[in-house]
């Protein structure tokens, strides 16, 4: 099995049990080859990308990164075009609101049940991008604590 169909059958298991809205149209994979990103969800085209770095990745890392990618693909599906179109473009020049979606997004994952596998795709991305942690991303240990504090750890 190659990486993409690997990606592939975690994206249709994570789907399957906890993303009902998007079985109708579930999000392809494809491998970004040049980016500092971990993963990335392209609403226009309904995919999500993650990094060819992630090939040495621990199996519960990617499962962290792919279940925040399908987040923001479950947000995007109730945004709409227009609040998509304006998002997919301020999200990248707007640090406050970059922040903002991606804790959104983050405590989403963790309200599904996740917040084990994102706290380890965190720790990751904290150690190759430490200045991005409470920047860009939510750490390890908020993770964990927005977990605790509604009962999902």
């Amino acid at each position: 099995m190659n990486y993409k169909q690997k990606y592939k059958k975690i994206v249709n298991e994570l789907v399957r049990e906890s993303f009902p809205e998007l079985e109708k149209n579930i999000p392809k994979v494809f491998e970004l080859k040049f980016s500092k990103l971990f993963g990335i969800y392209l609403p226009i085209t309904n995919r999500v990308g993650i990094n060819k770095l992630c090939r040495k990745f621990l199996i519960d890392e990617i499962r962290g990164i792919l279940v925040h990618e399908l987040c923001h693909a479950e947000f995007c599906r109730k945004y709409g075009f227009f609040k998509n179109f304006f998002l997919f473009f301020i999200y990248w020049f707007y640090p406050p609101i970059r922040k903002d979606e991606e804790d959104r997004v983050d405590k989403l994952a963790i309200e599904k049940g996740y917040a084990k596998y994102l706290v380890l795709s965190s720790i990751r991305l904290e150690k190759l991008y430490p200045k991005c942690k409470n920047k860009t991303f939510m750490s390890h240990e908020e993770i964990k604590l927005y977990a605790k504090e509604i009962g999902k750890w």
